[in-house]
C-alpha cells in the first residue's frame, strides 16, 4: 500500500444542517474536524446563508488550520482535495482569521498558530517539540508546520497525530518563497501565549 499510494490530506464532512448540534452532542464530531485537513460544509443547500456562514464560523475556530470548502451533495473539484501541499496551506495563515467575539461558541477543541520571520535554531525548536509532546496537560489532535533554520537552505516539515509525529527536509527554499516558520497545533487544554513566548525562545 505505502508504495502505491500516498497520505496526503485528511477530510471531514460536516453535515451542515445538524452541524451546531452535532458538534453540541458528539465530542467525536469535534476531534474529527480538529483533524481534518480539507473539510466539506456539506448540504449547504438546505439551509440559508446566515445559517451557513454560523456553522463555518464554528468549525473554522475549532481548526483555522483547515480549508473549507462549502459544498452539495459532497460534490468537490478533485483537485482541490487530493493533492494538498503542507507549505501552501500554512504559509498565510493568519491566527486572527476569525476574531474572537462574544457570543462566539467556545468549543473546547482549538486552533494555535505560530508564526516566527527570523531563522530559527534547530536544536532549540527540537528540544521545544519535544518538550511539547510530553506535556500531559495537553490533548494534541493534529500538529504541521515548516521551519526556516538558520544557515540552512532546505525547508523542513512536520506533521503529528496526537502525540506521534515526523519530520524531514521537504525542499530548498525557492527565492520567491516567504522564509519564516509557521507552526498549528490543534487540541484541548492549550496555553497559547506560553506557546508563544516559548516559540520565540527558538530564535
Amino acid at each position: 500500500m505505502r508504495e502505491e499510494y500516498e497520505l496526503s490530506s485528511y477530510i471531514t464532512l460536516v453535515d451542515c444542517e445538524f452541524g451546531h448540534l452535532n458538534i453540541d452532542e458528539y465530542p467525536l464530531v469535534v476531534e474529527q474536524i480538529g483533524y481534518a485537513d480539507i473539510i466539506l460544509l456539506n448540504k449547504t443547500d438546505l439551509i440559508n446563508k446566515e445559517e451557513i456562514e454560523s456553522i463555518e464560523k464554528r468549525v473554522s475556530e475549532i481548526n483555522k488550520m483547515a480549508r473549507i470548502y462549502r459544498t452539495e451533495y459532497g460534490r468537490i473539484d478533485l483537485r482541490k482535495v487530493l493533492k494538498v501541499n503542507l507549505y501552501n496551506q500554512l504559509k498565510e495563515l493568519d491566527n486572527n482569521t476569525y476574531i474572537k467575539e462574544e457570543g462566539v461558541y467556545m468549543d473546547k477543541v482549538k486552533t494555535v498558530v505560530l508564526s516566527e520571520e527570523k531563522p530559527m535554531d534547530k536544536e532549540k525548536v527540537n528540544k521545544w517539540i519535544d518538550k511539547v509532546f510530553k506535556d500531559d496537560s495537553i490533548k494534541l489532535l493534529r500538529s504541521k508546520g515548516f521551519f526556516n533554520f538558520k544557515d540552512d537552505d532546505y525547508r523542513y516539515e512536520f506533521q503529528g497525530v496526537r502525540k506521534s509525529f515526523h519530520s524531514k527536509a521537504e525542499k530548498k527554499w525557492d527565492d520567491k518563497d516567504d522564509r519564516k516558520s509557521t507552526v498549528v497545533f490543534i487540541g484541548e487544554g492549550i496555553d497559547e501565549e506560553k506557546l508563544k513566548k516559548e516559540f520565540k525562545k527558538c530564535i
